[in-house]
């Protein structure tokens, strides 16, 4: 039996399914890049089903940290979403993999420098949203006005 001078353990705070919802599509939503060529390369966070794909394709570029700049360029070219009017899924072979890297290198066009931007721009914008909820919880709260 439970006494009185037990103190309460408060309930853990947990995102409304609204919340959960919103943040897996923001997630997932496309970033988009304009290269040299004029051309739109949009690109998404991968999840990690497929960044455990990527490590079982290049097991030797992934076992090391940091990345080095050929696994950096393949990991942003499985996030390509979009070259141009072009949309693309996650490859499901090396051989498509390879084909959307051959594309964002096509002519020189700087399709891959625009990924890298439009990517950036991504996690970015994802420690920012971290960095405004961090400083919510810290933030001093008004008092209900009466």
């Amino acid at each position: 039996m439970a006494g009185e001078d037990e103190e309460l353990i408060p309930e853990a705070e947990f995102p409304k399914e609204s919340e959960q919802i919103f943040a897996r599509a923001k997630a997932r939503a496309i970033e988009r890049e304009a290269d040299l060529a004029g051309r739109i390369i949009g690109v998404s966070q991968l999840k990690m089903s497929e960044q455990v794909q990527l490590a079982e394709w290049y097991p030797n570029m992934f076992a090391h940290f940091p990345l080095g700049p050929f696994a950096a360029q393949v990991m942003i070219s499985a996030a390509v979403r979009e070259i141009g009017p072009g949309k693309f899924a996650f490859p499901r072979t090396r051989e498509e993999l390879i084909s959307v890297m051959d594309e964002l290198n096509k002519d020189g066009a700087g399709g891959l420098e625009a990924a890298m931007t439009a990517f950036n721009r991504q996690i970015e914008d994802r420690q920012t949203i971290a960095e405004r909820k961090a400083q919510a919880k810290n933030s001093p709260r008004t008092p209900a006005s009466g």
